[in-house]
């Protein structure tokens, strides 16, 4: 099992980890894991991430989406920074970053494919 792309956008910006960067240079791998159940938690909380028609159990939108950091936010400015998040391909996946608060990529990892949507 894995996670989705909106959590795994949003564990990346706030552990200021690059998309690209390779599994075994990310500094702290505890730290990332803690974030991935807080992330996860939260947006059960939340009743999860309605972008298009996504409901809970009982019908209700989730709210999750509205403490996106970088997920489906290509080209506007990142909140901590204002530097323009970027949008890039990530082995067959669309995942959105801020260049300047997530490292730049630790050695070899995927394609870097521009989109600047």
């Amino acid at each position: 099992a894995g996670l989705g792309n909106i959590y795994v956008d949003e564990v990346l910006f706030r552990q200021r980890v690059h998309p690209l960067m390779q599994a075994r240079k990310v500094p702290d791998v505890a730290e990332l894991a803690h974030e991935i159940r807080s992330v996860l938690h939260q947006a059960v909380e939340l009743g999860g991430s309605t972008i298009r028609d996504h409901r809970t159990a009982e019908g209700r939108w989730g709210s999750f989406q509205e403490r996106h950091g970088v997920y489906g936010r290509a080209g506007l400015p990142c909140f901590r920074c204002g530097t323009v998040l970027r949008s890039i391909q990530v082995s067959q996946r669309t995942t959105v970053f801020c260049p300047r608060c997530q490292s730049r990529m630790a050695g070899r990892g995927g394609r870097l494919l521009e989109n600047r949507s």
